[in-house]
């Protein structure tokens, strides 16, 4: 297969803007298909990908509007991969807008930015090992291959430059309706309409087809016969799956859909809502969230919500003797998980101590807390500031302070229940002679 050539001789006449994106490669997809390309040529040592956003808008940008677009496509991960070396465009297929340009487009919109289509293309680079002598290059039918492999033909289009991608905002002439020479040329038209168009007709609907338009003695549009082979489809649901059924001459009460759903109804497993409008919802399993719930032995807040502030949570466990200290003074981090978090600077502990000399005992709300704990007691003992540096050691025997490691409070961590977790905090309460 031979990748995509567009034809250039009607460019689009409004502006087209790049915004170089963020990697659209991770690790795992890189491992495997790095062994399918250098089955193909044996020199590819690396491959690498990043997305680069195309924006047309009626003119050129001005840097307001360039910064604010800027801002909005930057996510993901940074690219840092290669700028240079065989390079392959895969894009949306030509003649489509995207899902992504659709939801993207609306965002810009609502945004209150002047563009007409934000679209999205991958390039990617390949990276060749070099011989002692020479230098090592990729044949026009190895790249052809290379291009099977990194796209998929039937929803993208593939090409060798970023200028060529322009294609996508260029607008396709309508074609006229055309006829099927049925009546002239009988079952063979339909046979080569039926491999032109792709319109997957089994021999019997093409009889059907020639029989009918004969009697009607006119020839069928392309328009009908799309509309017929669609209609007549295998995935079409409410033909064939909401039939009535014989099976063994006996008439079945149910459609072939509704023995689908009869079996849900029996057996729903779990399931609350199915073949709802193409939807289905799933049970999912019990969250808890550990928080304090209210200051009076009732159970129930002042305010009758039945939560009460962080400020006043926080005061009444001080005035209990527990303070709550954050271990990161400041981090980054996309998303919730502890997994994510980056250029994390721990808390200045022995500023802490010097504020509360009369400090006992220290314990570490879960893993991400807990793995700092040499760090953050060597810096009580000796007065300097904690590193943000991940331990080798998870113990902390011989440090100068009683130090506990608690399951985390966070609804993330579904595997303690609820009752399980007040009774690990309670025994750390107890031993700090808090209770």
């Amino acid at each position: 297969m031979g990748y995509f050539k567009p034809d250039l001789q009607n460019p689009v006449t409004q502006h087209i803007s790049s915004f170089e994106g963020g990697s659209a490669l991770g690790t795992f997809r890189v491992r495997q298909l790095l062994p399918k390309l250098q089955a193909i040529h044996d020199r590819i040592s690396g491959v690498s990908a990043r997305f680069v956003h195309l924006v047309l808008s009626a003119t050129a940008p001005d840097p307001a509007l360039a910064g604010q677009l800027g801002a909005l496509l930057t996510y993901g991960e940074p690219y840092r991969g290669p700028i240079d070396g065989p390079l392959l465009v895969v894009t949306p297929r030509f003649g489509t807008v995207s899902p992504w340009a659709s939801k993207a487009t609306d965002i810009a919109h609502n945004c209150g930015l002047a563009v007409r289509r934000v679209e999205r293309i991958v390039e990617y680079r390949l990276t060749l090992r070099q011989p002692m002598l020479g230098k090592a290059s990729i044949t026009p039918d190895q790249m052809s291959q290379i291009a099977a492999l990194l796209h998929d033909r039937m929803t993208e289009s593939v090409m060798l430059t970023r200028a060529q991608a322009h294609e996508l905002f260029t607008e396709l002439q309508p074609a006229p309706m055309a006829h099927v020479d049925v009546l002239g040329g009988g079952k063979s038209a339909l046979q080569d309409a039926n491999t032109e168009f792709g319109l997957a007709l089994a021999e019997d609907e093409i009889d059907y087809l020639v029989q009918a338009f004969t009697q009607l003695k006119r020839n069928p549009t392309d328009v009908e016969l799309m509309m017929f082979a669609q209609a007549n489809s295998e995935h079409c649901r409410h033909k064939i799956f909401n039939a009535q059924f014989t099976i063994d001459g006996v008439a079945q009460d149910k459609s072939l859909f509704g023995m689908i759903r009869h079996t849900h109804q029996m057996n729903p497993q779990h399931m609350l809502v199915a073949y709802s409008d193409n939807a289905s919802v799933m049970e999912g399993v019990p969250v808890e969230r550990f928080v304090a719930r209210s200051l009076t032995k009732s159970g129930n807040a002042p305010n009758g919500t039945g939560i009460v502030s962080y400020e006043k949570r926080s005061k009444w466990l001080l005035h209990r003797g527990v303070g709550v200290w954050d271990v990161y003074a400041s981090c980054e981090r996309e998303g919730s998980l502890d997994a994510a978090i980056r250029n994390a600077e721990v808390n200045d502990f022995a500023d802490l101590l010097g504020r509360c000399p009369d400090l006992q005992a220290i314990a570490f709300n879960g893993a991400e807390s807990f793995k700092h704990a040499p760090r953050v007691l060597a810096s009580l003992s000796t007065g300097r500031r904690a590193e943000p540096v991940v331990p080798e050691r998870s113990d902390v025997a011989g440090l100068p302070m009683a130090t506990y490691k608690l399951p985390s409070t966070s609804p993330a961590n579904a595997s303690w229940s609820f009752d399980r977790k007040l009774a690990a905090w309670r025994e750390v309460v107890i031993a700090a002679g808090l209770a």
